[in-house]
């Protein structure tokens, strides 16, 4: 049965920042919907299909047991879309190499994120250093750094501190190599 909370937990868990109109749209499950997901729960899968299914002619039905990575504190990051887009890469690296294990380093990825962000804004571009983002801002700044294994790099850290340390350090400069090599410098001092 704990087993049970805790997946229930895990699929109805949303971030702390969605506003109260968000978590209600997050949290609406239709009563029919819960009640067969919560059935479904309970029994084992295997190879697809529940051990004790069984088929009424004409019905077609699947139920796919995907490995899920454990759970992750965020902290203060602002980091939910790095880490949902993580999950998701780790869930299917796992679904597609059956029994292995695998943990991809969210602090390399908000290292890659909080560098992307210093250097639009240094190009000119109108960009909210603290504001979150999106799976697919992530999917692409992999495609552009690639990835680190977890226990290969630092794990998150709190970013209020780090975007004024970052400004208040490349503001001084005037051209944009200035700013650019005050910024790789700053990065490494802080991440």
């Amino acid at each position: 049965m704990n087993a049970l909370r805790y997946k229930l937990r895990r699929m109805l868990s949303f971030s702390r920042a969605a506003s109260r109109r968000d978590r209600g749209r997050l949290l609406f499950v239709p009563p029919l919907l819960l009640a067969i997901s919560l059935f479904a729960l309970q029994k084992p899968a295997i190879g697809g299909l529940a051990e004790d299914t069984k088929l009424d002619a004409g019905i077609a039905a699947e139920r796919y047991a995907l490995p899920i990575t454990p759970p992750l504190d965020q902290g203060d990051s602002d980091l939910c879309w790095v880490f949902a887009a993580l999950s998701m890469l780790e869930t299917n690296y796992m679904v597609r190499h059956p029994g292995s294990k695998i943990a991809l380093s969210r602090g390399a990825l908000q290292v890659d994120s909080i560098a992307d962000r210093f250097r639009r804004r240094l190009r000119g571009e109108s960009v909210r250093l603290e504001e979150g983002g999106l799976a697919v801002e992530a999917i692409a700044l992999i495609r552009q750094n690639g990835l680190f294994d977890r226990s290969d790099f630092h794990d998150v850290v709190d970013s209020d501190p780090i975007f004024p340390a970052i400004e208040a350090k490349v503001a001084p400069y005037e051209n944009r190599a200035s700013k650019q090599k005050a910024l790789d410098e700053e990065l490494r001092a802080n991440l």
